[in-house]
């Protein structure tokens, strides 16, 4: 799959607010509307894998956050709330990285939307826990 025909597949399907472009590993980048806390933007992956094509986060979310909180990985209660959400969302979760795969093309749009959508619910999930801060939030000491 080119760049080109990601990002016809993914604007058709998804809206023009996500952008394709090269990935190393002769992956595409698709650059999403999604937001992680501290701004920065949600891209998810499309790499060609077999006889279909797998849509990842390359293990960006839970390192992202990881470095945002300065956590180095999430409570019980946590991890339970984020295997619950991609089980239910038909995303694998792994340490490597959120992964969906898509059998047919016509599915890559729904496929980038809702680990995009994941991301950005993991981030509340981590974000809103037990003792979890929230970055731009003003905390009892005067931020």
């Amino acid at each position: 799959m080119t760049v080109e025909e990601c990002a016809r597949l993914v604007a058709r399907q998804a809206g023009d607010s996500y952008c394709c472009s090269p990935a190393p590993r002769g992956g595409i980048r698709v650059t999403t509307p999604m937001l992680y806390p501290d701004r920065d933007i949600v891209d998810v992956f499309v790499f060609e894998r077999g006889d279909g094509l797998l849509v990842t986060d390359l293990g960006e979310t839970l390192g992202s956050l990881f470095r945002i909180t300065g956590e180095g990985s999430c409570s019980p209660e946590q991890e339970q709330a984020i295997r619950a959400l991609c089980h239910r969302s038909g995303i694998e979760f792994r340490r490597s990285g959120l992964k969906v795969p898509v059998n047919a093309p016509e599915d890559l749009g729904n496929a980038v939307v809702r680990l995009a959508e994941a991301v950005e619910r993991i981030a509340d999930i981590l974000f809103s826990g037990p003792g979890a801060a929230n970055p731009g939030e003003p905390t009892e000491e005067g931020g």
